[in-house]
């Protein structure tokens, strides 16, 4: 699951990559690819864009069903704790959401 640490790794990663990789085209992405055949459609641009996007997400939590198709209890949770005891009364499973706060 999602982390707040998990996050934190997230945006060094994209930073690293806007920095260092960015300059260097997107010839370079391919071999980090999952999907190679994207390499020639990403710019810089869409990793600027990623990280401007992450840069205020706050990790949240919510308990689903099964399927995670369908939310129990209607709300988020601060805390994976929260969404356990909220997922467990109603045996399903935890996610993570990701929630934009305001733009820098």
């Amino acid at each position: 699951m999602l982390t707040p640490r998990h996050l934190a790794v997230i945006r060094a990663a994209l930073k690293y990559w806007d920095e260092e990789m960015s300059p260097h085209r997107a010839g370079s992405f391919a071999a980090y690819l999952d999907e190679p055949s994207l390499a020639g459609n990403l710019t810089s641009e869409d990793v600027t864009y990623a990280r401007q996007q992450l840069a205020n997400c706050t990790a949240r939590y919510a308990a689903c069903d099964e399927a995670a198709t369908t939310l129990i209890g209607g709300q988020l949770f601060a805390t994976i704790v929260e969404a356990e005891r909220t997922s467990e009364a109603g045996s399903g499973r935890v996610v993570t959401v990701l929630v934009p706060g305001n733009s820098p």
